[in-house]
């Protein structure tokens, strides 16, 4: 479908995008800075630590610089957190560092996978507690790799091998080799979910972290109108939901979503012929779970606890794509299906499925969710950020093509405009690099050519700058 491809093809696109009036001095004056940092911050490789909405960004990154003794790059684990420039640690060097460093933290550690070599430093000083050798390199980009629960750290390296480790001393717990090399795990309920695909179908297995035990494996197929068909693309949409069921969307022409218990046992499945799953979207959101439909549904709303589902026409000559919901409101974008796509914000009444508003974004693509992860804007590119924050619908945009970054929103209530501001970036060799961290409420916490920078997304205050060339 158009929208499945034009969501990820954001390469060569000039997008201008709602945003609202006033200088935004402190912005331009921490941009400017970044050529005096010395360490400079990979674009993937941070895990934000939370923290208090007042409180400075707290943050473990993979940094590199220049070391004029060894005449060689070192990158290194840093942590950042509080507001001034110099970092709380620098932990142990990272000798096979890729931008897609995974990290995880949890019980007073942060873990890092170093080519074939799993590293754990305590969080309060930096220091290596244990380092391990893995059954391969994890080389490939990094989604459901790493993850840790119970005091177990798991891992997917290249082989497909998934290897437990105790937390506390790095020491083998378990090991389970995967059918399918792009397999993965992901954490649910306290339990390690694997998904696999083995002879064209695809299963989920719900392992105890401490041992490995199965404590339940499901076969995924999709039922509609009748007639029940396998899934055999392993790249299914797996999301824990905080009472510890976990929601699956899988399967293709058919698609379905389903809700499952935490010993996977299935509570309802709804399922439509051309559903489809773009991801990294926040799916299920205030009772609701988005998904696109066909042409003629457009927009699916399914209801989280009991799988009901209606459908929320596209506008002519349109396609939707889920966006986010708020406790009354529907978000999705709409895109048209004639010549370039325009793209507009939607708002559709909960209760009546009825358009409130139509907010039109000048063109292009926005992002959301993992697709805004981390790109290369160069001269010509453009990178627009979105989020709800509360009652409003926050838009980050870096431009390449004036050099600037602009903030602003949409007022959910009406469809107005919320305040924001715009800076230019430095002159530079014509290639702006920018990578979404995360968000944190307001504040949107983003890898601007090399510096981490914490950006107030309502007002465009800089909260904390940290490294850059």
């Amino acid at each position: 479908m158009l929208l499945a491809l034009v969501l990820l093809a954001v390469a060569g696109a000039v997008v201008a995008v709602l945003a609202g009036t006033g200088a935004v001095d402190d912005l331009q004056e921490a941009v400017e800075r970044l050529a005096g940092g010395d360490r400079t911050v990979e674009d993937e490789g941070v895990l934000v630590l939370g923290g208090e909405p007042a409180a400075p960004l707290d943050a473990v990154a993979l940094t590199y610089r220049y070391d004029q003794g060894r005449g060689a790059t070192v990158h290194q684990l840093v942590r950042w957190s509080d507001a001034g420039t110099e970092p709380r640690w620098v932990g142990p060097s990272v000798e096979d560092a890729t931008a897609r460093l995974p990290l995880a933290a949890a019980s007073g550690a942060a873990v890092a996978v170093d080519g074939d070599q799993a590293v754990a430093v305590e969080l309060a000083t930096g220091a290596e507690r244990w380092r391990t050798t893995l059954s391969d390199v994890v080389a490939r980009p990094c989604r459901g790799c790493l993850v840790v629960v119970d005091g177990t750290v798991v891992v997917v390296p290249d082989d497909a091998v998934v290897q437990a480790l105790d937390l506390a001393t790095g020491e083998p717990r378990w090991e389970r080799r995967l059918a399918d090399v792009r397999g993965r795990v992901e954490v649910v309920g306290g339990a390690v979910w694997v998904v696999d695909s083995s002879g064209g179908a695809v299963s989920v297995a719900v392992l105890d972290p401490a041992t490995g035990a199965e404590r339940a494996t499901v076969p995924l197929s999709c039922s509609v109108d009748g007639a029940t068909s396998p899934s055999t693309d392993v790249d299914v949409e797996l999301v824990a939901l905080p009472d510890g069921d976990a929601l699956i969307g899988h399967g293709t022409w058919p698609g379905c979503w389903e809700r499952r218990g935490p010993d996977g046992a299935l509570r309802w499945q709804a399922g439509d012929e051309e559903l489809w799953f773009s991801f990294g979207v926040p799916w299920a959101t205030d009772g609701q779970v988005l998904a696109s439909g066909d042409s003629e549904e457009g927009l699916l709303v399914i209801d989280l606890a009991t799988g009901s589902q209606r459908p929320i026409p596209a506008p002519p000559d349109a396609e939707l794509v889920p966006l986010d919901a708020a406790p009354d409101l529907v978000l999705a974008l709409s895109a048209t299906t004639r010549g370039s796509p325009r793209w507009s914000v939607v708002a559709y009444d909960t209760a009546t499925l009825a358009p409130r508003w139509t907010v039109p974004l000048d063109a292009g693509v926005p992002l959301v969710g993992d697709d805004a992860t981390s790109s290369v804007v160069t001269s010509n590119d453009l990178r627009v950020l979105l989020h709800r924050d509360g009652e409003v619908l926050r838009a980050v945009t870096v431009d390449g093509a004036d050099g600037s970054v602009r903030t602003g929103g949409i007022v959910l209530a009406d469809g107005t405009a919320a305040p924001g501001g715009r800076a230019d970036l430095p002159a530079s060799s014509g290639v702006t690099r920018v990578g979404l961290v995360g968000w944190l409420g307001s504040r949107v916490v983003l890898v601007l050519d090399g510096a981490l920078v914490e950006l107030d997304a309502g007002t465009g205050e800089v909260r904390s700058r940290y490294g850059g060339r």
